[in-house]
Formats: structure tokens, C-alpha cells, sequence
């Protein structure tokens, strides 16, 4: 270990000049880099303690008596410094302005609502006694949890806090308990609105039948779209995706004419779609009004714009062939989100998914069945090892065995010496065996 004090010296004219200010460089056994610490002192005596005092503070956090210096100095510092500082790191990250807006009111009114003004004051007891006195939805109350943790763990990275004192409290459950359900809007509804909306209709077209964000379709531009190629599609762009992901989705013909008749002929590639013709939420609302669609919550879920999305979701279900397809037109990386939050299904086709049952009924016999030829065969005493000659039915009793899904019909008895038909199964074509030698002719 190195550990010594001394004064920076330099030569000015000649003369060795000492500097008033003592620092000291330290190297500690488990470390390879020489520190060199200012020690902000001028007399000797007082630089040997302030280094006795460092050397004294790493031996015990070196056992874990103290906490490192960094949490120390990190527990001294006010908690909003600490995250204005973690908010100018989202916006330089790239989160969307609303996100980081959402983070600002929830953490904002955590610090607060249970007075928390240092690390130190953060406590699992404190959060979960101030989220029972709270009259919010679960699915909010789970919104400040996995924001303030985010928070924590950011600190706890940067080495500021030892824990995260909010890592192991649960969320809580949302399944059953939403305060404000989302529904799908029936065909009608959706054919309601259309026809009153007017210059608005391709951006309902757009939401319902390519199940787009709100926030994404404003942000489409012309050249999103190809419109002209044997397959229409649209690009929905990592930059203004919300998972920053880029997804093409191929379009129906008649959102595809709805865009053409819309679209200037001097568009340029870079122009916004709906620059000025998306509608604001009091203009949706009362399109809405107009078209004499509820939108509020009478027990079976709100409307909204992004109801649409669930509408689009839903009305994939009966018809695309896999669940994987419908995940991918939703854009989703968890099929849960798929199956679970953007299906309705109270608008599934459960009763004509039932009607089309008919594993319990009993079929009637067929002529081609290879189990009744088989069946047949072993009666009349066919074998494939050997030839032996076919008893020829003409008239035939038969016995009904109940196999439960189907009637296997056996027969029973034979007489008779007509000769039968030919059949296309080789092995039930058996000619008679040739006459003895000795009662050939001669």
C-alpha cells in the first residue's frame, strides 16, 4: 500500500516554489490505480490526520462497517437533485416526452405524499401504508411502483444506494379489478361513425383496420405507404413506434382508395398524412355523439380511440389461421398481450364456434370405408398367405356392431354362386385355384 502527504512544488525563475495546500496519494492493496486526493490544509500535522482518517474509512468499508463513500456522499445529497438528474437521462435516452412526464408525476408525488427527501427515507413500509389510503385503480397504483423502481435501480447501478428498498414489493393484481375495462366496438358502431365523420373517415379507417396507435398515425408520412405495388402496405417506422421496433402491415383495398383519393399529387415523400386533419379528442367524441355510440362504461367497458385496437385485435380472431399471425398484425412481443388485454370476447364468435360441433353424432355406413372391406374379407374367410375360394354373396343378413362414433355392418351368413364384381383392391381379387393334374384331359 502507498500512503504519503506532500506539497505540488514547481520552479519559477530558479526557485523552487512549494504550494500552501497539502494533498496526499494513496494506493490500496486491492486497488492498481494511485489515488491523488486534495486534503484542503495547510499545516502538516492536520494532512497526517485527514489521511490517517481516509485510510481509517477504507479499512472499514473493506469489512463492511461503513457503507462506501459514494453511497455516503450520494445519502447527503437531496433526493430531487438526485432525480432531476435521472430524468435528464430518460429525455437524453430517448423516452417520449409523455413518458418521462408520467415518471415526473409519479415519483413527484411519492416524494411527496410520504416525505421523502433522502435515499435513506425510501422504505418498502412507507409505500405500501401510502398505496392502502389510495383510492386509485390497481393497474395505476402499479404505474408509481415499476416507475419508482425503475428510479431505484438507476441509482443502484450508479452505485448510489446498496438496494433497491422496493425490489421485492408486489404489484397488484389487475386481472378482475379495472376501473376503467376497454371494449371493442361492434360492426355497427363502427359503420355509425364512418358514415358521419366526413374528411375524418381515413384516419378511423386507418385505426380500425390496421390497429395503429393514435400517437403513430399522427406521425405517418406519405412515404410510410405504398399504395401502388401488388401488395399495399404501410411502415409503421422504429422511430415512431412505441416499441421502436419497424413493422410493415399489409392494407385492405378499401382503406387503400380511402388513401389514394386523399393523397395531393404533389405529395413529397416527407409530408405527415393527416397534417391537419387528425381530429382532437373533442373532435372524436363528438363524431362519436354524432353517430349515437355510447362511449361510457355501463358494465361491459368504456370506448376510446384506442379502442380501435381492440376492435382490430378481435376481429382478427376467427380468421387468421394461427395466433402467431394475429401477433405479429398486432405487433406484439407477448402473445399474452395478444390473447388477453386486446381481445374482447364478449364480441367472439363463441356461439358459431359451438354450433359447428359434431363429434357426437354417428355417421351412417360408407361404401368406401377400408375397415367395413376389411371387416367383410375376414368374414368370408379371405386370407392374404394363402388363395381359397371366395364364398360369392347374393343375399346377405347383416349385424350392427356400435364402435360409438360410427356402425360397422358385419355380414352375417352367405349363399348363393353368383359371381361377384371386380374390386380395385388387389388383394380381395382371388381367383379360384386351378384344377387337380389327374383330372385334366388327357
Amino acid at each position: 500500500m502507498i500512503a504519503y502527504i506532500y506539497r505540488p512544488k514547481r520552479r519559477r525563475n530558479g526557485k523552487l516554489i512549494f504550494a500552501r495546500l497539502y494533498r496526499a496519494r494513496v494506493r490500496f492493496p486491492d486497488e492498481h490505480k494511485t489515488k491523488d486526493i486534495p486534503l484542503h490544509v495547510t499545516e502538516k500535522r492536520s494532512a497526517e490526520q485527514k489521511l490517517q482518517q481516509i485510510l481509517n474509512e477504507h479499512s472499514q468499508e473493506s469489512v463492511g462497517l461503513i457503507a462506501p463513500t459514494k453511497i455516503r456522499e450520494a445519502a447527503n445529497r437531496p433526493l430531487a437533485d438526485h432525480f432531476n438528474f435521472f430524468t435528464r437521462e430518460l429525455v437524453t435516452a430517448g423516452c417520449v416526452k409523455r413518458y418521462v412526464q408520467g415518471v415526473e408525476n409519479y415519483i413527484g408525488t411519492l416524494m411527496k405524499d410520504c416525505q421523502w427527501e433522502y435515499f435513506q427515507d425510501i422504505n418498502a413500509e412507507a409505500f405500501q401504508n401510502w398505496r392502502q389510503h389510495q383510492k386509485k385503480s390497481p393497474k395505476t397504483l402499479n404505474e408509481y411502483l415499476v416507475a419508482t423502481r425503475a428510479f431505484l435501480k438507476w441509482a443502484q447501478r450508479l452505485g448510489y444506494i446498496a438496494q433497491n428498498p422496493l425490489e421485492k414489493t408486489d404489484l397488484l393484481r389487475v386481472q378482475g379489478r379495472q376501473k376503467r375495462a376497454r371494449r371493442a366496438y361492434t360492426p355497427v358502431e363502427i359503420q355509425r361513425l364512418l358514415a358521419v365523420a366526413g374528411r375524418r373517415v381515413p384516419v378511423y379507417l386507418v385505426a380500425a383496420l390496421t390497429g395503429i396507435r393514435r400517437g403513430e398515425i399522427k406521425q405517418l408520412r406519405w412515404a410510410d405507404v405504398d399504395l401502388d405495388g401488388t401488395a399495399p402496405k404501410i411502415t409503421v417506422s422504429a422511430a415512431i413506434s412505441k416499441n421502436h421496433y419497424e413493422d410493415a402491415l399489409p392494407l385492405h383495398p378499401d382503406l387503400v382508395a380511402a388513401l389514394k383519393q386523399i393523397k395531393p399529387a404533389s405529395s413529397k415523400p416527407e409530408q405527415l398524412i393527416f397534417k391537419g386533419k387528425f381530429p382532437g379528442y373533442k373532435q372524436f367524441y363528438a363524431d362519436l355523439k354524432a353517430a349515437g355510440v355510447d362511449w361510457e362504461d355501463h358494465g361491459d367497458g368504456r370506448l376510446d380511440f384506442h379502442s380501435f385496437r381492440v376492435t382490430y385485435c378481435t376481429q382478427l380472431a376467427p380468421g387468421t389461421p394461427s395466433e402467431r399471425v394475429r401477433m405479429a398484425l398486432m405487433r406484439h412481443r407477448d402473445p399474452k398481450q395478444t390473447a388477453k388485454t386486446y381481445t374482447d370476447a364478449r364480441m367472439l364468435p363463441l356461439k358459431e364456434a359451438i354450433a359447428k360441433l359434431n363429434f357426437h353424432r354417428s355417421p351412417g355406413p360408407s361404401k368406401d370405408d377400408t375397415q367395413l372391406d376389411t371387416q367383410n374379407s375376414v368374414a368370408a374367410g379371405q386370407n392374404g398367405s394363402f388363395a381359397v375360394t371366395p364364398p360369392l354373396t347374393s343375399k346377405s343378413e347383416n349385424t350392427s356392431l356400435d364402435m360409438g362414433l360410427k356402425s360397422l355392418f358385419v355380414p352375417a351368413s352367405h349363399t348363393g354362386a353368383k359371381e361377384g364384381k371386380w374390386s380395385e383392391r388387389q388383394d380381395l381379387n382371388l381367383r379360384q385355384p386351378a384344377p387337380k393334374a389327374g383330372a385334366l384331359p388327357s
